[in-house]
């Protein structure tokens, strides 16, 4: 059974740096900040891959039970993860995934 929604936005910026699972615990305005500062350090062709759960329509109860207990208050829909990217980057993907945990 899956339990986690997970959204995972690659930004193609300058450099590269590793995931992080920080963005739900952060207001907008400091997700943008953290993405303008990454954008400043990132080299050419380099990209910031971020990993944070998400609410979407559809998901496991159980998914969206485990989410609403996070202690991150900024839990986002895809979308909203999305247009705080795009701020700052020109190139953004966003992939949900829901198979990164499983309980057996």
């Amino acid at each position: 059974m899956t339990i986690v929604a997970v959204v995972s936005l690659t930004a193609i910026g300058k450099g590269g740096l590793p995931g992080s699972v920080v963005l739900h615990h952060v207001d907008d305005e400091t997700a943008t900040e953290l993405f303008r500062l990454s954008r400043m350090v990132l080299e050419a062709g380099g990209r910031l891959v971020t990993s944070d759960p998400c609410f979407q329509p559809g998901q496991s109860p159980i998914a969206r039970f485990l989410i609403s207990r996070d202690r991150g208050r900024c839990v986002r829909s895809p979308e909203g993860y999305e247009a705080i990217a795009r701020a700052v980057f020109d190139d953004v993907t966003v992939h949900v995934r829901h198979d990164l945990l499983r309980v057996h």
